[in-house]
């Protein structure tokens, strides 16, 4: 990987916080929490084989109720890891319930490497708050940019003192939505049935929003997708 991307390569992330049943019920992603040696050998491995920093994002425990992040961050450190990535749920958990920041901020205490907050941050104030509240040096967004990459520009505003960002008007979702869907046909080819889930995201809190997704499940193609966003633009604006 590094001799094919060079310069461009920034760093490795090794996830070991993904809860989808179809990765951790392989023991990859956050099952490895499970098995702390054999995530530190992973770590270590890795680390060792590149020159690029190393960086280990895992949750707050596997089991819901059995904390353990804070050993494991410790471990990542020992083993190789530059920084590490802590989401504030359990494995378990799933995306229930609110994410402990707690936890973030006893890891940061317990680690000499950068920490990463990560779990509901999804606008500016949160960003904030999740800073503030944790002493963490960066910040991870992760579902709070589905279908609104613009909660970055609204992150940056607030964090650079100013007013944040109002969000994007309808039109400007369908573009960049329509603008999505054409990049992953020219990456994947005609068939781009997995855009499905990204414009569900894209048209969500839209006008008639039921209806838009009824046609998106029938969606496979990006004439398909451009069609249903353009459709989906121009009667809002005719509605406004």
């Amino acid at each position: 990987m590094e001799d094919s991307l060079g310069s461009r390569l920034f760093a490795i992330d090794i996830n070991m916080g993904c809860p989808a049943r179809k990765i951790a019920g392989k023991g990859d992603g956050s099952a490895l929490m499970r098995d702390p040696l054999l995530a530190s050998r992973i770590i270590g491995s890795v680390s060792n084989a590149i020159s690029c920093p190393l960086t280990v994002k895992f949750r707050r425990g596997y089991e819901e109720g059995n904390e353990t992040a804070v050993e494991f961050a410790r471990m990542a450190e020992e083993s190789g890891a530059a920084a590490i990535a802590v989401h504030g749920r359990y494995a378990q958990q799933f995306y229930r319930g609110k994410a402990d920041w707690d936890i973030v901020a006893r890891v940061k205490r317990s680690v000499s490497i950068p920490v990463i907050g990560n779990g509901d941050v999804v606008d500016g104030d949160s960003a904030i708050a999740l800073l503030g509240a944790t002493g963490c040096d960066a910040i991870m967004v992760g579902r709070g940019a589905q279908g609104n990459p613009w909660v970055f520009r609204d992150i940056a505003s607030k964090l650079a003192g100013g007013p944040g960002y109002a969000g994007p008007t309808p039109a400007e979702k369908m573009a960049l939505a329509t603008r999505h869907a054409k990049l992953l046909s020219e990456r994947s080819g005609k068939n781009i049935v997995r855009m499905r889930k990204h414009a569900m995201w894209y048209v969500a809190g839209m006008k008639d929003a039921a209806a838009v997704r009824r046609q998106i499940n029938d969606a496979v193609t990006y004439d398909d997708f451009a069609t249903i966003f353009e459709e989906a633009r121009r009667h809002t604006e005719e509605d406004g």
